[in-house]
């Protein structure tokens, strides 16, 4: 078993919005959050676009002034206008052309089929 840093604890919650709506979600994961509500985070990072839209949205008063680090967002462009100075991250593009061009570079016979 890897051995974590020391001082370092990590706490997640899953929203679900795969199989359930983001604002049916809202109300359990807030409930879920309050026992939080002591502790002092070094970051807070979300992962797809209901999650940063979640904390955007509603979690402004949870982690005012934590750092935000999101991943896997594909609508950006709609979420540029509300982060925070405090937020970073990662934004999904699709570049069709580009892997493609690849695709026929690395398995040449895939040309065959175009």
């Amino acid at each position: 078993m890897k051995e974590k840093a020391p001082g370092t604890d990590l706490y997640l919650e899953y929203m679900d919005t795969k199989r359930f709506t983001p604002e049916s979600q809202t109300k359990p994961l807030l409930d879920r959050l309050e026992k939080y509500g002591d502790m002092d985070f070094s970051a807070v990072i979300t992962i797809d676009d209901n999650a940063l839209n979640f904390v955007l949205n509603q979690g402004r008063g949870l982690y005012a002034g934590i750092p935000l680090v999101f991943c896997g967002v594909n609508g950006f462009d709609a979420l540029r206008q509300n982060l925070p100075l405090e937020a970073t991250g990662v934004v999904s593009r699709i570049n069709l052309q580009d892997t493609v061009s690849l695709a026929l570079e690395l398995k040449p016979i895939l040309q065959l089929f175009m």
